[in-house]
């Protein structure tokens, strides 16, 4: 752990800062952006698609079932599981056969979801999930 975040968590932030700044690119202005990731990594490809609407697919291969067997993020399981990050990825998410959890069914998900709200707003309104990671930073006096 590294100043109250763990490794995997600042992998997915860097994830984040990569698309931000591919997105800001004039050549990369009309492309659509594909991530394609193995274990962990395929986990913490989908967690940064969460908050990253440019990334329109991910390719995901061997993801683990469980937080149990990794990444790790910082009381993650409080919250939610894996199962529940591939649900929320819907149509943007592609696995190879037998790589990624069965997703759960609408009724499951739908009582999953509520618990989420209060972190999913405390979330947005935090200023790194505001702004974009490559752009200006501005100080207020």
């Amino acid at each position: 752990m590294l100043l109250g975040q763990t490794l995997d968590a600042m992998r997915v932030w860097d994830i984040r800062c990569a698309v931000n700044a591919l997105a800001g690119l004039a050549e990369c202005q009309d492309a659509s952006l594909c991530l394609c990731a193995k274990g962990q990594m395929g986990v913490n490809a989908a967690y940064a698609a969460i908050f990253e609407p440019a990334i329109q697919r991910l390719e995901l291969e061997a993801i683990p079932a469980s937080h149990n067997q990794g990444p790790d993020y910082l009381n993650v399981l409080r919250v939610w599981d894996i199962p529940q990050v591939v649900e929320l990825l819907g149509n943007r998410l592609r696995t190879s056969p037998g790589a990624s959890p069965a997703p759960m069914s609408p009724a499951k998900a739908a009582k999953a979801l509520p618990q989420l709200s209060p972190l999913w707003d405390n979330l947005s309104g935090h200023k790194h999930f505001n702004q974009t990671a490559m752009g200006p930073k501005t100080r207020r006096n």
